[in-house]
């Protein structure tokens, strides 16, 4: 069976959150005066990524990260400041940022003339709400799946379930496409769907899960489904 839905996760996949962060994360270093804004930023984004990992293997709550990044990145360089004011000024950011990936607006708008289109995301809901309509997105999409309005998160076999029971399609005719091996692909995975990994040149899976399709620009994704 041919695909006719199209199942996309936002951040890495969509909108280049990379960009969104640094942008983010240098205006809250500008503004609370922390030193060495390199080196924190490395570390931020390390600690970020482990913290992520960790949200979507169950190991804790959403809310765990955004209340402790700042203040675990502050006690790891011995700095004085509030970590909790940083959080806020940082998702300030983080709300405005809507930075497109390559040919993403281009790509979408033809997808759906042919294809259903629909977003799966793990993000704040109410920051990807806001970035989904400030990038241009939004029209596209017929739903917007997250995690924090559905109670499960990616890759629980839960939130993919509520996504199917909710679209009521045949699961042939379902590709998800993500950047997340673990959440989007894994999740998929287990939920039994098709499964598209995009991701920059260069980066190599190590985590033994394997998609049925790989790619490193969205406009190859006419290669898959024509």
């Amino acid at each position: 069976m041919a695909f006719k839905v199209l199942l996309f996760d936002l951040d890495g996949t969509l909108l280049d959150f990379k960009q969104t962060e640094e942008t983010g994360l240098s205006h809250v270093f500008t503004q609370f005066q922390i030193p060495d804004p390199i080196a924190c930023r490395k570390y931020y984004q390390q600690l970020n990524t482990q913290l992520w990992k960790g949200f979507e293997q169950g190991q804790y709550p959403k809310e765990y990260i955004f209340t402790q990044r700042f203040p675990m990145l502050l006690a790891h360089f011995h700095l004085q400041r509030d970590g909790k004011a940083m959080e806020r000024s940082y998702r300030s950011w983080l709300d405005q940022g809507c930075d497109l990936m390559k040919d993403a607006l281009a790509v979408v708008s033809q997808l759906a003339r042919n294809y259903e289109l629909h977003i799966i995301t793990n993000g704040y809901a109410s920051t990807q709400h806001h970035r989904l309509e400030k990038s241009g997105l939004r029209p596209y999409f017929d739903h917007v799946f997250v995690s924090e309005e559905i109670g499960w998160q990616k890759p629980q076999r839960a939130y993919f379930e509520h996504v199917l029971n909710h679209l009521d399609q045949p699961k042939e005719s379902i590709l998800v496409i993500g950047d997340s091996l673990i959440a989007d692909i894994g999740g998929a995975k287990q939920a039994g769907l098709a499964t598209c990994w995009i991701h920059a040149p260069g980066i190599s899976n190590d985590t033994g899960i394997q998609s049925d399709f790989e790619i490193t620009e969205l406009k190859e994704l006419w290669n898959i489904l024509s």
